[in-house]
């Protein structure tokens, strides 16, 4: 998704000031837009899924942008100033009326409150899908939109694809909203778990660091799926910092050797709020 977003867009929360107050965990922003309030529940969320690329990166995959009831912004930035692996997440704070103006231009301009439950375009293939979740103003619904971006389609769709991706481009920029005082208070998400994979390795011969956690084995992490050889379990972020930078927006490939000397890809992705080690368990709408 790139693009810039259009100056104004959420201009009716533009004259809120800088604030690194935080609402109270368990209850949200009080607004004129109803929505839950836990600091767990999604209120709206863009995360995108599939697509032809290589197993380990679709396991780092992770939403680019959740809005939570308790007014808290995760979102992953555009660009990784340790450039190994994926940008680290973001966190800020929305007050009530910055969170009733983004809520309000999704179910509006955005298109979500009467958009279908997907949109598919035959004419185009191997690409990911955008899924957009909401849960406010009485419509809880998650649309998945294949492509994204990538393809305008003719015909009725149109109107709605193009509502689409304009709400893709501001929440996957959603840096400039909050350098224009949409939302405060950023600073580095801190990830208190990582979603550990272990693959078996392609090049054995490749050098391979040794492991590191002398109180793990390969049983404490779990066959994934159908993923034949796919293991996963949890790490915390001072057992990631053992292999990789932290906080750590994700890596797809760590070369390690286990205990027995078998060489495995280690590929990490940090846990959300309300997120499980399990990913068929993490939170949704």
């Amino acid at each position: 998704m790139a693009g810039a977003v259009a100056a104004g867009t959420l201009s009716s929360a533009a004259s809120a000031p800088p604030s690194t107050e935080t609402p109270a965990s368990s209850t949200g922003p009080v607004g004129s837009v109803s929505h839950p309030a836990g600091a767990t529940d999604v209120v709206l969320r863009m995360d995108t899924t599939g697509g032809l690329v290589p197993l380990t990166y679709g396991l780092t995959q992770a939403p680019e942008f959740t809005l939570y009831g308790d007014g808290v912004v995760v979102f992953r930035p555009s660009g990784d100033p340790e450039g190994d692996g994926f940008p680290p997440f973001v966190q800020a704070t929305m007050n009530a009326e910055q969170t009733d103006a983004l809520l309000a231009y999704a179910l509006g301009p955005g298109g979500l409150h009467d958009a279908r439950d997907s949109y598919q375009h035959r004419q185009i293939a191997d690409q990911p899908t955008t899924v957009f979740s909401i849960d406010a103003d009485d419509v809880g619904k998650s649309v998945a939109v294949y492509a994204l971006g990538l393809t305008q389609p003719d015909g009725e769709d149109a109107g709605a694809y193009e509502g689409f991706q304009a709400l893709g481009i501001l929440l996957a920029n959603f840096g400039e909203q909050v350098a224009q005082w949409h939302a405060q208070g950023p600073h580095p998400y801190q990830p208190a778990e990582y979603r550990a994979f272990l693959s078996p390795a392609m090049d054995p011969s490749a050098a391979a660091k040794s492991w590191p956690w002398p109180d793990l084995a390969i049983d404490d992490f779990q066959p994934y799926g159908d993923h034949d050889g796919v293991r996963v379990g949890e790490l915390t972020s001072e057992e990631v910092a053992q292999v990789t930078f932290v906080p750590s927006g994700g890596v797809p490939s760590i070369l390690l050797q286990t205990p027995d000397g078998t060489p495995v890809i280690l590929t990490l992705r940090p846990l959300l709020p309300g997120d499980s080690v399990d990913p068929s368990a993490s939170a949704a709408p």
